[in-house]
């Protein structure tokens, strides 16, 4: 008995002692300002706070509520300490993330005397769904259900007076998941396909062209997107290199089709760039990856007149179209800024398919050691 009412006191004295250093709460609803390059559509999940407490590493979740297009509101009442801050980004319908930027720490003092504010601002930079990876929804996703289980979604839907729901906030994020994950698994059986290809470029040429290949002949090839879906195209470029004087190379385009799991050569126009020996024909091409397009400038040194079509790849076959036509002495618009060079690699360097297999797929803008030129490949390859 002595012993119970012993360990009884203890326990009183205990309690005691540590309510009477209890670590104080302060109460604080902050004020958002939100700058964003793109307003965050009402379907997107929700914008969540994660702060560590720097002493304890224990974290805490707040869910921003009456979230508008510039402002938005968060709970901040924490126990009395110094806060490290991580954001976690809304997800969009599409997958796209942001890129979100605010204060790095956040200190709670009971003190009525503190300068600490209630006012913060964030700066949000869309982050398009190409370069998101499933690693990081995933994350997004533990991080949902970390603070739904820490009743931050009910305690923000209560003090707000607006329901804030982690179900449909779970339900935006893991649908852009499944959808991501397909992805990633297409480019990873396009990245095998295409390497099929360049091991025997040959069965996927055209006849004509086929029959102007000699030992001479270069091959080069690239990754566009110019179709419907997320997958790349492989783009090959054939130079023959006769003794005509030719650098012309033609341009096949070979599409793998996730939806029919089929590999086939685009069908439509045939294209080309380079100098051809005779004619007087000269063509150039560039890739714009934010439009989805082949940037095709053609011209005649006869004539000096030239041309500027967009190519697209519409159900599975290359089509042209004209941007305008140009007189010799007509002013010619120079391409935009976001037409850009083709990165060319020739046939036994896989490293860019290697780089799409289990990843969203993103156009490596060249630098200065990239190789622009598609005449620079390999000579004889695929037995020609």
């Amino acid at each position: 008995m002595r012993k119970l009412l012993a360990s009884l006191l203890a326990v009183v004295m205990s309690v005691g002692l540590l309510s009477g250093c209890m670590t104080k709460t302060v109460s604080l609803k902050a004020n958002f300002t939100i700058t964003s390059d793109r307003e965050i559509s009402p379907e997107a999940s929700a914008l969540l706070l994660k702060l560590t407490d720097s002493l304890s590493n224990k974290v805490y979740y707040r869910v921003m509520a009456n979230r508008q297009a510039d402002s938005g509101q968060v709970d901040m009442s924490l126990p009395e300490g110094e806060y490290d801050v991580a954001y976690v980004s809304p997800v969009e319908p599409d997958g796209s993330i942001y890129q979100v930027e605010g204060s790095e720490k956040f200190v709670a003092d009971a003190n009525p005397d503190s300068s600490s504010s209630g006012d913060f601002s964030l700066t949000l930079t869309l982050r398009q769904p190409q370069t998101v990876t499933s690693g990081e929804l995933e994350a997004i996703i533990e991080d949902i259900k970390a603070a739904d289980q820490e009743g931050a979604f009910a305690a923000a839907s209560e003090w707000s007076g607006t329901t804030i729901s982690a179900e449909e906030t779970l339900q935006t994020v893991n649908k852009a998941l499944e959808e991501k994950l397909q992805e990633e698994q297409n480019n990873t059986t396009a990245s095998e396909v295409y390497k099929d290809v360049l091991q025997d470029p040959k069965a996927y040429l055209p006849a004509d062209v086929v029959s102007k290949l000699s030992s001479n002949s270069a091959l080069t090839y690239t990754l566009v997107n110019i179709g419907e879906g997320k997958t790349p195209q492989l783009m090959l470029a054939i130079t023959p290199h006769d003794n005509f004087g030719n650098s012309l190379s033609y341009l096949q385009v070979v599409e793998y089709d996730p939806t029919q799991n089929t590999l086939q050569v685009a069908g439509g126009e045939a294209l080309s760039i380079g100098v051809a020996g005779a004619g007087g024909f000269r063509g150039s091409m560039r890739y714009n990856p934010y439009e989805k397009y082949l940037y095709h400038l053609t011209l005649s040194s006869g004539s000096g007149r030239s041309a500027i079509n967009k190519v697209l790849l519409q159900n599975h076959a290359i089509v042209r179209e004209l941007v305008g036509e140009y007189g010799p002495t007509d002013d010619r618009p120079d391409p935009s800024e976001q037409d850009l060079d083709i990165a060319w690699y020739d046939p036994k360097d896989f490293a860019p398919l290697e780089e799409l297999a289990g990843k969203p797929w993103t156009y490596s803008v060249p630098d200065a050691n990239t190789n622009t030129d598609p005449t620079k490949g390999s000579l004889g390859t695929g037995g020609f």
